[in-house]
């Protein structure tokens, strides 16, 4: 996946991130379940692009069914689980109760200033 987005392959990367339900992957050879939706000639055009990013042959299995959820779905289940957490937080809920109309737009995690690293806890 990152490979398709240095190739500057962004239909495919999309492709990747929206279809693959991966369950297996090793050098070569690739398993997983493609989702409802998927370009007819992804498959193909997978096979194509990493024989002439690798100069290898790659064995490609669609599997029926299974597979981890796709690049897409894990990133929308964090998203939602970090604004569960967020809307959980006490000072957050206290906010919102202070402004009954406001709600949770979009969270972000803080910057740290240039060159410096996040303070951890310990």
């Amino acid at each position: 996946m990152a490979r398709a987005g240095q190739e500057r392959e962004a239909r495919l990367k999309g492709d990747l991130e929206r279809f693959v339900h991966l369950v297996r992957f090793e050098p070569g050879r690739i398993e997983f379940h493609l989702g409802q939706g998927a370009p007819v000639n992804f498959v193909s055009d997978l096979q194509d692009r990493l024989k002439r990013w690798t100069g290898e042959r790659w064995v490609i299995t669609l599997a029926k069914e299974g597979g981890a959820p796709t690049l897409e779905e894990q990133a929308r289940a964090a998203r939602e689980a970090k604004h569960a957490s967020v809307q959980d937080d006490p000072l957050v809920q206290a906010a919102l109760k202070t402004f009954p109309n406001a709600r949770i737009v979009s969270v972000r995690e803080p910057e740290s200033p240039a060159g410096q690293e996040p303070e951890s806890d310990a």
